[in-house]
């Protein structure tokens, strides 16, 4: 019996899987890369929501009230843009 295109993908990714040492995958310096990319973004969005309120009082937005309703649509228009993308 033959096996479907589905199924022998499936099998290879559990044969590939069982395969994987975690010596290998802290000698591999692709892991490194994506550690350093993925810290590198965290860090930029946390730096960015956290200096959001300082730039727009340094802008001209006085009142804290303001501030926080600018701050909460740039996230609003963020979460949003991303489920569009996705």
């Amino acid at each position: 019996m033959r096996m479907t295109k589905a199924a022998e993908v499936s099998q290879h990714a559990i044969k590939v899987r069982s395969q994987v040492r975690l010596g290998d995958l802290l000698t591999n310096p692709r892991i490194y890369m994506m550690l350093a990319v993925f810290c590198s973004v965290f860090t930029a969005l946390n730096a960015v929501g956290f200096w959001i309120p300082s730039l727009l009082r340094q802008v001209g937005v006085h009142q804290i009230s303001d501030i926080g309703c600018i701050s909460d649509a740039i996230s609003l228009y963020t979460a949003i843009g991303i489920r569009l993308i996705r």
